[in-house]
């Protein structure tokens, strides 16, 4: 796990021991994933818990070449697409957990409804378009990257979305997508997402 998010994702080593990894972004000195040896043997996809992760980069150029990157090591991407806001790049790590790599699109050109929602999408990439800009320059995640966002399965989508609403304050940002909520501060399209698509879950 930790040869991955290093060597394939990008990310950086700032501690490592035998049973804990702690990552982060290069030029960052704040740790910003953290790997944790468990004991479970098998992946439990119908739990409440992390989707996927998701990792702003800073142009579009970043991410045509981490698309390239992926298909010199031949890693699969299982989606590539747009989402109105910004254009995503979905891997599964070894142990299935999705991690997403991202370029945002800038704020100017948002589409931003008179109600104040943010409605999401998401269509095909053009991937081919993508890889046209890329340089063969990948080095990690590129300086100036950041965790954008977490998405989330819930078991109730209606309590957790109050929770993260109404208690932590968070702006409901869209709530129109079947069974998902995007949540998020300082008029972001989301840093919270929460779905209950395979659900209810049990709780871990």
């Amino acid at each position: 796990m930790t040869n991955f998010y290093t060597q394939i994702i990008g990310l950086i080593v700032l501690q490592q021991t035998s049973k804990i990894a702690t990552l982060t972004i290069p030029g960052d000195e704040q740790p910003r994933l953290t790997l944790k040896q468990g004991y479970d043997t098998v992946r439990n996809l119908h739990t409440t818990g992390l989707y996927h992760t998701a990792w702003i980069q800073p142009t579009r150029r970043d991410l045509a070449n981490t698309l390239q990157h992926y298909q010199q090591h031949h890693i699969p991407v299982f989606l590539a697409a747009d989402h109105r806001f910004s254009q995503s790049l979905y891997v599964w790590d070894p142990e299935m957990n999705a991690v997403e790599v991202y370029y945002d699109f800038p704020r100017k050109d948002w589409l931003i409804l008179p109600d104040g929602r943010m409605p999401q999408r998401t269509i095909p990439l053009d991937t081919k378009a993508l890889l046209r800009e890329a340089d063969n320059q990948w080095r990690g995640l590129a300086f100036g990257s950041r965790l954008g966002h977490i998405h989330l399965r819930v078991s109730v989508l209606k309590t957790s979305t109050h929770f993260y609403n109404q208690i932590l304050g968070f702006d409901l940002k869209d709530w129109l997508v079947p069974h998902a909520s995007f949540l998020a501060a300082d008029g972001y399209h989301h840093h919270i997402a929460l779905n209950d698509w395979h659900g209810p879950y049990p709780n871990m």
